[in-house]
């Protein structure tokens, strides 16, 4: 590993570089040492001892888990949901959350996969491509329309607008958002969010300064 180094003065930083492995030995890392008050660096080293552990695989021996189930929450108009998979890290397999993209005019989105190219399994990314339009979202439960929003007692705030709490949907359920303050924009108005009734389903549309 790279280490910090003092030179005339000043501490730089000296980069790591490769070993090449020794048979039945280990490396003992460097380090700063206080000796009687003053700082002094012991060189690293080979020395005998415990074999080194074995190297991180780079690449997985088998496919991946099953994928997750994963909550998107509330539709959004005009973007796509990317479904969350699994990565190949440190040795081991961790989840990747899903995000949303905005959707694209005349693409679809081709999801990412894992191949097994020769033996060796080799993750291929997704990536929006043309063709027809997008295949329809996976399922989604149910979502009942919205409560009518609290009643937010406030008292004025000279210089700001209070932009009112809302409803949202997570975890299949709606929970009460708080609203907050904003400080008002030279010839602009605030527009409040809403929920819109779209086909079967409820989009939150949000609000923002116009």
């Amino acid at each position: 590993r790279g280490r910090w180094d003092w030179k005339n003065g000043n501490w730089d930083w000296v980069a790591g570089h490769w070993e090449r492995e020794r048979a039945n030995a280990r490396w003992n890392d460097g380090r700063w040492e206080n000796q009687g008050g003053r700082w002094v660096w012991v060189d690293g080293s080979w020395g005998a001892g415990a074999p080194q552990p074995p190297p991180v695989a780079q690449y997985p021996s088998g496919p991946p888990p099953a994928p997750r189930n994963e909550d998107m929450g509330a539709p959004r108009s005009n973007f796509f949901y990317v479904r969350g998979r699994w990565d190949w890290q440190n040795g081991q397999w961790a989840w990747v959350a899903g995000h949303w993209e905005r959707e694209r005019a005349n693409a679809r989105w081709n999801d990412g996969r894992w191949e097994n190219q020769g033996g060796r399994w080799v993750w291929i990314e997704g990536s929006w491509g043309t063709g027809a339009s997008q295949p329809p979202p996976p399922p989604r439960p149910s979502q009942p329309a919205p409560p009518p929003p609290r009643d937010e007692q406030i008292q004025p705030k000279a210089g700001f607008i209070w932009a009112r709490g809302h409803w949202g949907w997570s975890n299949n359920e709606y929970q009460w958002i708080p609203g907050h303050w904003e400080r008002e924009r030279a010839a602009r108005s605030w527009t409040e969010g809403r929920w819109e009734a779209q086909g079967n389903a409820w989009v939150w549309i949000e609000g923002g300064w116009r």
